[in-house]
């Protein structure tokens, strides 16, 4: 049975397609991740697909996304799933329980924001005309930004390890900004 390939995918689903794509690139490629799966690379190859209508199952995003651990993006169709859900992917992987001062903080998020900001300038200076590979590296700053004020959202409201966080929150970041994480004094 052949599949279709001359589908219209909604911009979510093309989303997804992307981070199946980049979850597979993460894992080894794809013909790495068909021989850990049990699965023919070409069945890869269409979940990858913004041209079909097959979609990766959730037992293989889990396996493929457990191959690609530790990799940049990584988990890539969690966050895509969060996203077309109208939330973000709060990785909190590396958390040890203890919140991190806003001096750890400021570092990380400056270098993320300074990269995307000379990547955003690039795009004007090309009056955004932009490659499809230009396009995903924006892509990509903006997830790294995304994951540093994350981070921080995080410990400013001590959200648990691998919760869906609303873009709707709870209060305005630069508002959250002002309330100390902790006191240093016994007072």
């Amino acid at each position: 049975m052949s599949t279709a390939r001359d589908i219209n995918l909604s911009p979510s689903q093309l989303a997804l397609k992307l981070a199946t794509r980049e979850a597979f690139k993460a894992a080894g490629g794809q013909d790495f991740c068909a021989s850990e799966l049990g699965c023919a690379q070409s069945r890869l190859s269409d979940y990858a697909s913004p041209n079909t209508g097959d979609f990766i199952s959730i037992d293989k995003v889990l396996m493929v996304e457990a191959l690609g651990a530790g990799k940049a993006g990584h988990p890539h169709i969690t966050r895509a799933l969060a996203r077309a859900s109208g939330g973000e992917f709060l990785d909190r992987s590396a958390d040890d329980g203890e919140a991190e001062a806003l001096d750890v903080h400021l570092p990380r998020f400056a270098a993320e924001a300074g990269d995307l900001i000379r990547h955003l300038a690039q795009g004007v200076a090309l009056k955004g005309r932009l490659t499809t590979p230009q396009l995903h590296e924006l892509n990509r700053q903006v997830v790294e930004t995304l994951d540093a004020l994350l981070a921080l959202y995080g410990d400013l409201n001590d959200v648990p390890a691998g919760t869906l966080v609303s873009r709707q929150l709870e209060m305005p970041l630069a508002a959250a900004a002002l309330i100390p994480i902790r006191r240093t004094d016994s007072s």
